[in-house]
């Protein structure tokens, strides 16, 4: 019986803990990728757009959350951040790695686009686990894609 206690003691312990819901890390300011020029041009729009996704195998719900900037006729991308909305068993949540920043609108009337990973870590059984969602979106607030999990 106590090899059973101690068996099942170690199985638990193995499994990842709960991460609660709150915020995935810092906000990302997407001004920094932006030209000098353009840097302290925007205004800030009175908008934010929301988009709620599921990550990685346990369907983590999260909430991206982004604002857009408007710089004449351009509509570019101002700051992106993440929450996590109800508790999952996942080690380690965040958001990051900010890339495919293009134009998908006109040259007279840009529209600045952006591609987001989420990056999920567990641990199940002593055997890590680790992948990462695509979110792409827009400062017209579409999401451009739907994700792909990895």
């Amino acid at each position: 019986m106590r090899r059973w206690t101690f068996s099942l003691a170690v199985a638990v312990m193995a499994c990842s803990g709960t991460k609660k819901p709150g915020p995935l890390g810092q906000p990302i300011d997407l001004r920094d990728y932006l030209p000098p020029e353009l840097k302290t041009g925007g205004v800030s729009v009175d908008t934010a757009y929301h988009q709620r996704l599921k990550v990685g195998p346990d369907s983590a719900l999260i909430e991206v959350t982004w604002t857009p900037l408007q710089n004449g006729k351009a509509r570019l991308l101002g700051e992106v951040k993440a929450e996590l909305l109800e508790p999952v068993k996942y080690d380690s949540l965040r958001i990051g790695e900010i890339g495919n920043l293009i134009n998908i609108g006109s040259k007279m009337e840009p529209v600045e686009s952006a591609a987001l990973k989420v990056r999920w870590f567990k641990t199940w059984f002593t055997r890590p686990r680790a992948g990462y969602t695509d979110f792409q979106f827009d400062a017209k607030g579409r999401r451009m894609i739907t994700p792909e999990r990895h």
